[in-house]
């Protein structure tokens, strides 16, 4: 008899384990720095795109004070922060005291009913990482895409979660970061093409494994060698 068969079924069930494996656990382990695997894709875009403004949902220690890196975003001139907790907005506006780029402003209403009034065409990017429920973020998220916004990236940590892509999934377009667990993802509209995006994903896969998610100068150096 030959063997075909069980060597066909045996490859058979190691794509079935290794499909089950990253259904359960992702394309990789979980980093011990989860709040700035998003990091990476941020100085990635700095590198390939113009970020002039940027609409920040949800401030924090790793995006907030990237965003007003010159070194790592030299040509922003406007970040506009909204948070709905006031007390971490007050923490982080302390260390941002005297940056007239910086525009901090708490909202008393979850963040999609505050982004009703929002032009998202001002931005040549949003950042989505707001919110302490899923089905908070998930709320923000369909508010953008109903915005149908055609200008900014929209850039969401914590990708995986399967309530923020389906919330997404009628934006024109969409690259996920999979390098880094909490995955990163961007959803556009319109006809801008995605080779720079591959390009950055490419290097973060390539130096995900040598360099901290939250090393900002050395990730703008590895981008830079590329």
């Amino acid at each position: 008899m030959s063997s075909y068969p069980l060597r066909r079924s045996a490859k058979t069930l190691r794509d079935l384990v290794r499909r089950a494996h990253k259904r359960a656990f992702g394309p990789a382990p979980r980093s011990t720095k989860d709040y700035a695997t998003h990091v990476p894709v941020l100085v990635g875009l700095a590198q390939k795109f113009k970020i002039i403004r940027v609409l920040e949902l949800g401030c924090g220690n790793y995006s907030s004070l990237a965003f007003l890196d010159l070194n790592i975003f030299p040509c922003l001139t406007h970040l506009t922060s909204l948070e709905t907790n006031q007390p971490w907005l007050e923490s982080i506006t302390t260390k941002l005291t005297g940056d007239t780029r910086f525009h901090p402003i708490f909202l008393g209403t979850p963040m999609a009913d505050g982004l009703e009034k929002v032009d998202l065409e001002e931005f040549d990017l949003v950042f989505v990482d707001d919110s302490m429920t899923a089905e908070a973020r998930r709320r923000t998220i369909q508010t953008i895409y109903n915005k149908k916004p055609d200008r900014p990236f929209i850039v969401i940590h914590d990708f995986e979660v399967n309530e923020y892509r389906l919330a997404a999934k009628g934006f024109e377009s969409r690259y996920i970061f999979k390098g880094l667990t909490p995955q990163t993802g961007i959803v556009w509209n319109g006809s801008r093409k995605n080779s720079s995006l591959k390009k950055i994903d490419q290097t973060i896969k390539q130096f995900c494994g040598q360099l901290e998610p939250d090393d900002l100068i050395e990730w703008k150096s590895a981008f830079e060698k590329q």
